[in-house]
C-alpha cells in the first residue's frame, strides 16, 4: 500500500530502520517529520513519573507528528507546547524522515500536499473520536471489547469469513501493559477481562498477538450492554 505523502517522503526524505522498543522522537527532537513504511509506532504521554498513557497507534503509511504542521501552515498551536510525549517503535520499523525546514519548503512548493495532510487529519480525528467514545463505557470488559474491535478494523488482517462472523488477527503486538496504558485500566483488570473473552472463545491470545474469533460477536459485548 502506498499514498501520495509516502511517495513524496520516498523522494525527499531518508529511510531509517529502528528496532523495536526504541524511543526515536520526543520533545528533545522537534525538527523531524515521519512517514511509516513498515511496522507500528505508539505515541505516549507522561502523566506522572510512574505512569504513562498511550494516546495513539500508527501503522504503515501514517504521517506524524501532525500538530506541528498546523504551526508551519497556519501559525496555529494545537495543544500544550511543553507537554511531555514520545514516539516508540512497537515493532521493528522502517520510516522515512524529513527535516522540518524541508517539510516547510515542500508544503510551499506543492499545494497538493495539503490534501494529503487533510487525509491524515481525518485519520487522527477518527482515532480521537474513538478514544472519546470509549469513555462512554463504564465496565472494563466493554472498554476492552470496543477497543479491540477498533484495532481490528484499523490494523487487522482478515483470516476467515465464518458463519458467526469475521475472524481477524490484530497486527499490532498488544501486551496487557499496552492495553492498560491505552485504556487507563489496571493491568489486573485487563488480564482478568482478557481471560474471560478467551474462555468465551471470542478472542485468542498468543504472546502479544490477539486474534478476534468473531468480530461481530465481540461487538455484541458492548452493543447488547
Amino acid at each position: 500500500m502506498t499514498t501520495p505523502l509516502l511517495e513524496k517522503f520516498k523522494r525527499e526524505g531518508t529511510l531509517h530502520k529502528i528496532p523495536k522498543g526504541q524511543v526515536f522522537h520526543s520533545l528533545d527532537f522537534k525538527d523531524e517529520f515521519y512517514v511509516l513504511k513498515k511496522g507500528y509506532v505508539k505515541r505516549s504521554s507522561i502523566r506522572r513519573i510512574d505512569a504513562r498513557s498511550v494516546q495513539a497507534i500508527y501503522g504503515p503509511t501514517y504521517f506524524f507528528p501532525l500538530t506541528p504542521v498546523f504551526k508551519i501552515a497556519f501559525d496555529l498551536t494545537l495543544g500544550e507546547e511543553g507537554s511531555s510525549y514520545f514516539y516508540e517503535a512497537v515493532t521493528d520499523i522502517e520510516v522515512y524522515v524529513m527535516e522540518r525546514k524541508k517539510m516547510a519548503e515542500l508544503m510551499e512548493a506543492d499545494q497538493t500536499l495539503y490534501s494529503d495532510l487533510l487525509y491524515e487529519s481525518g485519520r487522527r480525528l477518527k482515532s480521537n473520536i474513538h478514544n472519546l467514545e470509549n469513555n462512554v463505557w463504564k465496565e472494563p470488559v466493554h472498554k476492552l471489547a470496543y477497543h479491540l474491535v477498533y484495532l481490528a478494523n484499523e490494523f487487522g488482517r482478515l483470516e476467515q469469513n465464518g458463519t458467526f462472523g469475521r475472524r481477524v488477527r490484530i497486527q499490532v503486538p498488544l501486551s496487557v501493559r499496552d492495553l492498560s496504558e491505552q485504556l487507563d485500566i489496571t493491568e489486573a483488570e485487563i488480564a482478568a477481562e482478557q481471560k474471560k473473552l478467551v474462555k468465551r472463545n471470542l478472542i485468542e491470545v498468543k504472546g502479544e498477538i490477539i486474534t478476534i474469533v468473531s468480530l461481530e460477536m465481540l461487538k455484541d459485548i458492548y452493543l447488547e450492554k
